[in-house]
């Protein structure tokens, strides 16, 4: 295995870092949350123009020919300035679709609107019953003329009160398919929520509405393999924003506590806090290092990646509540307001830790993946 980064991907991490910094200060933040702007929409022209909305597609498909790698090192900076949304949805794990349909004038139309930022994706495919099973599908795709007609209702989709298009599940009669659907589509209704992390979700209500055949994204053989793919990457790039968040409460916490006195001295200069700091560390570390683990057998296709994926999402939830728990009580009553970035980052790690699988669930399918 191959630890180095290439001069590329360095100067991809370096310059989404600095970009981060300049652009989205938690002060900036701040105010485009008070404005009721959300914040990875106001640098989504911005990340369109620097290619990053590019970044995982084929050059053929008008891409930069990033891979696993390059999305990692990218999520990790976005996760730092908590503007991964819709990143994470649109082109991480709606690209994998797209990239994975069916060749035409219809995917090319889409993954060229998609790359210059002209349209954002959501995943509709999880329902109230299905518990993390997304072959658990009650919504229908009947055929109708040269077409389908979808009816159903998706939950908590993630990213939908505002998306321009839905990749939907449905069951036909051959089995399950995935289906572009446009947001003005008629029949379609959303009922928008706020969401724990201070994004915004939706749950999706599909009355009869009517696509052409070229919406179908998914082949004869199912979507099983094309959801598991998007999943995949989904998991990836979740993990490598967990690292962005828990490196930016580390780094916080340990400033306060180099400024913060008592007693006459700096309550960094405790040893039993400097020992909690350091396990917070080493917890970070331990996140740091399955997340390689996982984008590497990613990037690989190793056989081996649906324990990674699930060791890595074990990982997230638990050492995500850690870190943030003792961020949390080193910085007193404070952390838990909302003028710092403590507390907000702290709920996203816990939306993290609550997609596509939590703690409980991973163990389980991480114990029968190893039987």
């Amino acid at each position: 295995m191959n630890f180095d980064l290439s001069d590329e991907q360095r100067l991809l991490q370096d310059s989404a870092a600095r970009y981060m910094q300049e652009r989205c200060s938690f002060e900036q933040w701040q105010q485009w949350r008070r404005d009721g702007r959300q914040p990875g929409l106001e640098l989504w022209p911005a990340m369109a123009q620097m290619g990053w909305l590019s970044l995982p597609f084929a050059a053929a498909d008008g891409g930069l020919d990033g891979g696993a790698v390059e999305t990692m090192l990218l999520m990790q900076a976005l996760g730092a300035g908590l503007v991964a949304e819709p990143y994470l949805q649109t082109v991480v794990m709606g690209g994998e679709v797209l990239k994975r349909s069916p060749a035409g004038g219809a995917r090319s139309s889409r993954l060229t609107a998609l790359q210059e930022g002209r349209c954002r994706i959501a995943l509709a495919c999880d329902e109230a019953a299905a518990r993390y099973d997304r072959s658990v599908v009650q919504t229908t795709a009947q055929p109708v003329g040269d077409g389908w007609r979808l009816t159903g209702e998706k939950s908590v989709v993630i990213a939908g009160h505002d998306a321009q298009a839905f990749i939907v599940s449905a069951r036909t009669p051959d089995g399950i398919a995935l289906f572009w659907v446009q947001g003005d589509a008629q029949g379609l209704t959303r009922r928008p929520y706020p969401l724990v992390d201070a994004g915004r979700g939706a749950d999706v209500k599909l009355d009869g509405v009517v696509v052409d055949d070229s919406a179908r994204l998914s082949g004869h053989d199912g979507a099983g393999a094309v959801l598991e793919a998007a999943d995949a990457a989904g998991l990836a790039a979740m993990g490598a924003e967990a690292v962005g968040l828990v490196d930016l409460l580390l780094k916080q916490t340990i400033a306060y506590t180099s400024q913060r006195r008592q007693f006459g001295q700096v309550v960094a200069r405790f040893q039993s806090l400097r020992h909690r700091m350091v396990d917070m560390f080493m917890q970070a570390e331990q996140l740091r290092s399955i997340v390689v683990l996982a984008t590497l057998r990613l990037a690989e296709g190793h056989p081996d990646l649906p324990r990674a994926l699930s060791a890595l999402k074990v990982q997230l939830g638990k050492v995500g509540r850690f870190v943030s728990q003792q961020a949390v009580q080193l910085h007193g009553g404070m952390g838990m307001t909302d003028d710092i970035v403590i507390g907000h980052a702290f709920k996203r790690l816990l939306a993290l830790d609550a997609q596509l699988g939590n703690v409980d669930h991973h163990l389980q399918r991480f114990a029968a993946l190893s039987a």
